[in-house]
């Protein structure tokens, strides 16, 4: 396949899959973010600029940062074998498209990850404790623009949008709100821009299940124009367009490509 996904979008391509995957979301990579940081270093420097932090701020959220890496350290060590099973059932099931698959693997996941996603939300608590009322909100602010950029991807929100979807969310970005900002942003999609949606998704999924079949520019050039006649389809989740779409690349492989 020729490059379909820009680097900035397989970036948030892959954290809205993680998204999709878990119950609750820790550790956004823009700037801004929650916790769970790693280094509290950078995690200051990442939140600085939008809070201004004190030097006492500083050394409180180092401590906390310090504190919450070693407990997660520990449980994830101690829990290796079964964090790992639980993370190739999820990348397989996504190769696989079966939407039970994927259904049985997400719920696994969320087993497995429940005490992690508890340390998380412990840590994280007293992340946002340790800022202002004022701090927290900025902070707050920025966390729900990143969410809702990343979740419409590939899309480009009107500031009318933005301004109604953080409105229908109560301008909050917290883990149990996720399945309300999806919902607020899908409310307030164009059909086009639902498509876009989809088609980025199910090429993404395409994409991934025929790597080694050294894929034409003539095949790809199909491969797009069918997946955007599929897409016209509104009732089609990105998993059965994905579907639909291999069966069409299926039927347009040569023998030797299907070996691979």
């Amino acid at each position: 396949f020729r490059v379909y996904i820009q680097e900035t979008g397989m970036r948030r391509l892959a954290f809205i899959f993680a998204i999709l995957a878990l119950p609750c979301a820790v550790g956004f990579s823009e700037v801004g973010q929650a916790a769970p940081p790693s280094d509290a270093k950078k995690y200051i420097e990442n939140i600085d600029p939008i809070v201004n932090l004190t030097d006492e701020e500083k050394t409180v959220i180092t401590g906390i940062i310090n504190e919450q890496t070693k407990a997660l350290d520990d449980y994830k060590t101690k829990n290796a074998s079964s964090l790992q099973a639980v993370g190739d059932e999820m990348t397989k099931a996504y190769q696989s498209q079966d939407p039970q698959a994927i259904a049985h693997a997400q719920e696994d996941h969320r087993a497995a990850y429940a005490p992690i996603f508890d340390l998380e939300k412990k840590y994280a608590d007293r992340l946002d404790k340790a800022l202002t009322p004022e701090q927290q909100a900025k902070l707050k602010d920025t966390r729900l623009t990143g969410l809702i950029k990343s979740f419409a991807t590939p899309n480009q929100l009107t500031d009318q949008q933005m301004a109604a979807v953080k409105a229908a969310a109560n301008h909050d970005p917290s883990f149990q709100n996720l399945q309300a900002i999806r919902d607020a942003i899908n409310n307030i999609l164009t059909p086009q821009q639902k498509a876009a949606g989809v088609k980025l998704y199910a090429m993404h999924l395409t994409r991934n299940r025929y790597l080694k079949a050294k894929i034409t520019e003539d095949q790809q050039t199909q491969i797009e124009s069918a997946c955007d006649q599929l897409v016209k389809d509104p009732t089609l989740t990105y998993q059965e367009v994905a579907a639909k779409l291999s069966e069409k690349v299926d039927a347009m492989l040569t023998p030797d490509q299907k070996r691979h």
